[in-house]
């Protein structure tokens, strides 16, 4: 996600996953490879599988990626979230009064299966008087300084509150920093 306009009055934000559509092309190309049999797989019963398998993964990838602009408008009072897919818009508008904060939330997670390691992550939520959440961000690795800047440039020209919650298990030693803490 990223500030592709800011003005006096505005914001807008896009998260364009470019890598996502991509990977369904080399996904589609694969099967197909596969499929001609320009790339070989013995017995034609796997080659068939595989080749129709990757395929159809690659078109449900395509399919299901999607871009998402925010739009944060402080002359009209609102903020709109449009998701595009390849056949599907879906346009989600809130009013400045019933958003309670912007939240950054950190959390550490454990990957890998035998070499275990934590990772920290962090979202970004919209969170709205009535106690609903809606993530803003979608799921990338930690990138502290962007989501910051994001979340602090937005309570400026809103006015909403931007808060900050780390993980209470993130030690006071770590490897890890989030604005002090840890490391």
């Amino acid at each position: 996600m990223k500030i592709v306009k800011e003005g006096d009055n505005s914001i807008v934000l896009k998260e364009n996953l470019l890598w996502v559509i991509v990977i369904g092309i080399l996904f589609l190309v694969l099967g197909v490879l596969i499929l001609a049999n320009i790339i070989k797989i013995e017995p034609l019963t796997q080659k068939l599988f595989i080749g129709i398998a990757a395929s159809i993964l690659g078109i449900l990838v395509i399919i299901f990626s999607s871009n998402r602009t925010i739009d944060i408008d402080r002359m009209q009072e609102t903020l709109i979230i449009k998701d595009k897919t390849l056949f599907k818009n879906n346009t989600q508008k809130y009013s400045f009064k019933d958003i309670k904060s912007l939240d950054l939330v950190w959390s550490i997670e454990t990957t890998g299966n035998k070499k275990k390691r934590k990772v920290l992550r962090c979202l970004l939520f919209l969170v709205l008087k009535n106690g609903k959440e809606i993530q803003f961000s979608r799921g990338m690795m930690a990138q502290n300084t962007k989501y910051k800047e994001i979340g602090t440039k937005i309570s400026s020209l809103t006015g909403i509150p931007y808060i900050e919650r780390t993980p209470p298990e993130l030690p006071k030693k770590s490897k890890f920093s989030i604005n002090g803490l840890g490391g």
